[in-house]
């Protein structure tokens, strides 16, 4: 597709902005001077000279020292120098023993650092100058070269013994400021400075070059001494604003960029490659360079006054804005917005005015991300979408195609919520032009058709599986619980205490079922019991109803206290210390674990596993791979809920479980494959009996469902009652006296139960002094129903072991289908009431 020369005007609107300012030198440094920090780092930042020196044992430091304790030298991240770490590789040693017997010998005189004195002494006077040959300093070496070139057979100890003239200290220090060197040369430089001088091969006298020279740097130091006034001014503003945002200055990395901008004049204007050009591929360096450039660009807008939302390309950390609704503060990460690839002016400056009246970043980052899809189909129109008066049904039509076909970058469809969300959006945002006039050329042709522009998508395939984790993927994920990490950051805390902390964080999502959301948040005192046993004491925040109870295995419960006993040990004196799981730092916005964090925690584990299999067989048997992108910390709620389907318990009581105030709601979070239902009816089948527990099989799976209707204690073949859908039974709920009664195994668990709540009700019956057909009318059901269920078991029994577990399983998968009819009506109980008559 060819590019339009709106899109080409809009990509060079965007590289402008990357140009050089015509900055006035000389009210920006006065700015900059104003607001640069004069107590920043004091103890490290020597302001007069322009000298940084990281202290080690400042806390938050960005310098360490070596962790050779005999060694103790500076290092930017580093635990070992290389010194020695090198002897360390060649010692055999474990790190902790060897940085407790390490003795480092150094053989070299690092430049610009002070050398042993000169070994000539006469008497009690010694030789001040320093060493820099075979331990004498540079005059004593030459004499002794000279007496060796008359005599070469004369050794070093021979000519000291013979007695030497020491010589007085220099005075004075080195020129170059913070270099502490003497000088023994003429021009007032250090040894080292001098040779510098000379290579660099500057017209400027020595004394004028070492105003603006810097000592030699080492770890943990850098000097913006050599650098324009202004430029130093721009940087140490940088700078400091980069590190009151909590992100990490590294003076290796200063040192390079300082080399590269040496010779600009200025740096605000400047794009990253411009300040400093790509070297290498090192992400500290990337990261400094864009926050240098990033803050020199929101002083000089602020300067001068100028509106950030007036500019193609947003940084959120210049605007006034939350991440999301549920944050407090102000964002102080990184983060964009791009319009620039937004090719319709029209409709760039639409979504920039409607971005501008949002409070947080997430809002604005999915406008854009829906009106990109837009912008995109509308390009692919004949006219492009440029002009607003030509706009009409053919643009709506693309637009709305484009949301039906809306996928991610790997091919795989967006979800239906998505694409439903960014549709509305598009459109909401085209009714906000009209209302403000942004659109007043625009005809009644681009009016949406609410028919024929929605997504109209497929129904899902009736084969889905669902989202639950199968019961065989658990069992194995269980197996490798051991290797579970905790992948957020925790500083305080000791790693074993997080492998715990993670690890009953999954045991609670799994056994639980609750958000993930819900289980990060659990409070400390989230566990109590009754009188049968420890129930979950949690919040629905969805829902906004708090201090639910459910209950909870007795192993969940257990994991649950061995971890608080951990937990109690930790304090931290703020609101962390509420949260069975907390943060690792006080300055997240939520004081509990992130779900965020659970997610990505999962991932690896799961990704690190050598195998995880499916119940499924290929062609030949063999199991294969489950796929690990469905194991994810939400998929565990939707376990939860086929675990217990699974089981037969009804529909009312997982909803309650689920603690959904509807029972579609809860119907959504399991599913039943049409072709193990189609197994599981032919199975069962073929095990049909009547009321009086003869055989009574019906002649396919077709017949089974079509002539018969799912009663509450078995089918119904009845023709009226079938189909009314067994709403016109006359003699309800007493199904095993009825010739049409069908029952199968599937119903065993029901028939049981209401036996033994039909035996609850003539202990009450008769306990009321009741007439003694009453009495008799519920003996005859239990007997009735006693009878129905002796026989199938009867029959049950005969059969071969796999018949009887292909007919368990088939009746578990049936009663999974059925749960979404309801729970068990009650046998209403009439009461006869005695007249005595005198």
């Amino acid at each position: 597709m060819s590019e339009s020369t709106i899109t080409r005007h809009t990509i060079n609107e965007s590289r402008l902005a990357q140009l050089p300012l015509a900055v006035d030198h000389e009210t920006w440094l006065r700015w900059l001077e104003g607001r640069i920090d004069p107590t920043w780092r004091l103890g490290e930042w020597d302001a007069e000279n322009w000298f940084f020196d990281g202290d080690p044992e400042r806390e938050g430091s960005m310098v360490t020292r070596c962790a050779v304790q005999r060694c103790g030298v500076k290092l930017e991240g580093e635990s070992l120098c290389t010194t020695c770490l090198k002897a360390w590789r060649g010692s055999g040693l474990a790190l902790e023993v060897f940085a407790v017997q390490h003795a480092p010998r150094r053989t070299k005189i690092l430049p610009g650092t002070e050398a042993e004195g000169c070994l000539v002494a006469r008497g009690a006077a010694s030789c001040a100058r320093p060493a820099i040959c075979r331990g004498l300093c540079r005059s004593h070496y030459s004499l002794l070269r000279l007496h060796q070139a008359r005599d070469s057979s004369l050794s070093l100890d021979v000519w000291l013994a013979a007695g030497q003239d020491p010589y007085p200290a220099d005075q004075g220090r080195c020129a170059v400021p913070r270099c502490d060197q003497q000088p023994d040369l003429r021009d007032g430089l250090c040894r080292y400075h001098h040779g510098l001088y000379l290579r660099e091969g500057h017209e400027a006298s020595a004394l004028e070059w070492a105003a603006t020279a810097h000592p030699h740097l080492t770890a943990g130091q850098f000097s913006m001494l050599p650098l324009r006034p202004l430029v130093r001014a721009e940087l140490l503003y940088a700078v400091q604003r980069r590190d009151a945002s909590g992100d990490r200055i590294l003076p290796r990395m200063l040192r390079r960029l300082i080399r590269e901008v040496k010779h600009h004049e200025h740096l605000v204007g400047l794009g990253p490659d411009q300040l400093s050009p790509i070297k290498g591929n090192s992400n500290d360096l990337d990261s400094h360079r864009r926050d240098i450039v990033h803050w020199l660009q929101v002083g000089y807008e602020e300067m001068t006054g100028a509106d950030p939302t007036r500019r193609l390309i947003w940084d959120f950390r210049n605007l006034d804005l939350r991440g999301s609704t549920r944050s407090k503060h102000r964002r102080t990460h990184g983060g964009r917005a791009d319009f620039t690839a937004i090719s319709q002016t029209w409709l760039r400056d639409l979504a920039m005015e409607r971005c501008r009246t949002f409070t947080t970043s997430t809002k604005i980052l999915e406008i854009l991300t829906a009106v990109e899809v837009a912008s995109r189909a509308l390009e692919a129109t004949t006219d492009g979408g440029h002009q607003i008066r030509d706009l009409g049904p053919q643009h709506l039509d693309a637009i709305t195609q484009a949301f039906r076909n809306w996928t991610h970058p790997d091919g795989q469809p967006r979800s239906t919520t998505r694409r439903y969300v960014g549709l509305d959006a598009v459109f909401a945002l085209v009714d906000f032009g009209r209302r403000s006039r942004m659109m007043k050329d625009v005809t009644d042709a681009f009016l949406r058709d609410p028919e024929a522009h929605r997504l109209q998508l497929d129904p899902p395939a009736r084969e889905e599986v669902g989202k639950a984790i199968p019961e065989g993927v658990i069992a194995q994920l269980d197996q490798n619980l051991a290797q579970l990490e905790c992948n957020a950051k925790y500083p305080d805390m000791a790693e074993d205490h997080q492998r715990l902390m993670i690890r009953t964080l999954y045991i609670v999502l799994r056994d639980t079922g609750r958000r993930p959301r819900e289980v990060c948040a659990l409070r400390t005192n989230c566990v109590g019991f009754d009188h049968d046993g420890p129930v979950l004491i949690w919040d629905n925040t969805k829902a906004g109803r708090k201090r639910r109870h459910l209950p909870i295995p007795s192993e969940t419960a257990e994991s649950i206290a061995a971890w608080r006993a951990v937990r109690d040990t930790l304090f931290t004196g703020d609101p962390r210390d509420d949260y069975l799981f907390p943060s690792g730092t006080p300055e997240r916005i939520d004081p509990h674990y992130r779900p965020a964090s659970l997610t990505r925690s999962l991932r690896l584990w799961v990704d690190g596993m050598p195998h995880l299999l499916s119940d499924a067989n290929d062609a030949r048997g063999d199991r294969i791979p489950f796929d690990r992108l469905k194991v994810y910390p939400y998929a565990f709620r939707h376990s939860y809920a086929q675990r217990h389907a699974d089981a037969g318990v009804q529909i009312d009581v997982l909803c309650e479980l689920m603690d959904h105030r509807s029972i579609s709601t809860t119907q959504g979070y399991y599913r039943v494959n049409q072709k193990r239902k189609r197994e599981a009816i032919r199975t069962l089948s073929m095990q049909v009996t009547d009321r009086h527990g003869d055989p009574a099989p019906t002649a396919s799976g077709t017949a089974y469902e079509m002539r018969s209707v799912a009663a509450p204690f078995g089918n119904c073949i009845e023709p009226s009652n079938v189909k009314a859908g067994g709403g016109s039974c006359p003699i309800r709920f007493q199904c095993s006296g009825c010739g049409f009664y069908r029952p199968d195994p599937s119903y065993l668990p029901v028939i049981e139960d209401h036996i033994r709540s039909l035996k609850a009700d003539r202990e009450t019956a008769a306990a009321m002094d009741v007439d003694i057909y009453v009495l008799r009318n519920l003996d005859d059901q239990i007997d009735s129903y006693r009878h129905v269920l002796g026989a199938m078991k009867e029959n049950l029994d005969a059969l071969p072991y796999e018949e009887q577990q292909e007919v368990e399983q088939a009746g578990i998968l049936l009663r999974r289908l059925r749960a979404g009819s309801g729970g068990r009506t009650q046998l209403p109980l009439t009461i006869k009431t005695r007249t005595h008559t005198p």
